[in-house]
């Protein structure tokens, strides 16, 4: 599922495959302070903002354990899906990652794609707020975690 992470800052998608991977990203990467709304209307699939607190009661009630609970479970069962989310943070609106799309289908191998990727960010960011940075920066360290155990 695609989502617009609603922050302060520039505009950024994410893609995640289950709304378990979707809160926990969404927690690491904006400690409460950000959203994750689905961009495909899906209510019941949004992640709130948290600023107030709040964030235990909501996993209790979404997903029957706390927010710590949430995080363990996702780490421990389902990092390879939370290291694609944040792999797949993208500055900019859907329409941005469709262009993206296109222009990595015409590029060879990964580093290039890789390449090609953090030149595009660093060039559309406007914000000291780095929050693809922030989530390649999860993604290359969970991956690593993940390759030590």
């Amino acid at each position: 599922m695609l989502y617009e992470i609603i922050n302060p800052s520039d505009p950024y998608t994410i893609e995640c495959s289950n709304h378990q991977v979707a809160t926990a990203a969404c927690f690491l990467l904006g400690h409460g302070k950000y959203a994750f709304e689905p961009l495909d209307g899906s209510k019941e699939l949004r992640v709130p903002i948290f600023l107030m607190g709040g964030h235990d009661e909501w996993c209790q009630e979404k997903f029957g354990m706390d927010a710590s609970t949430l995080l363990e479970d996702v780490l421990k069962k389902q990092s390879a899906e939370l290291i694609a989310a944040f792999e797949s943070c993208l500055i900019g609106k859907v329409g941005d990652r469709k262009e993206f799309e296109e222009a990595c289908k015409r590029l060879e191998g990964n580093e290039d794609i890789k390449e090609f990727k953090l030149k595009r960010h660093e060039s559309k960011r406007s914000s000291l707020n780095d929050i693809g940075g922030n989530a390649y920066r999860y993604a290359e360290g969970f991956r690593e975690e993940l390759e030590e155990e």
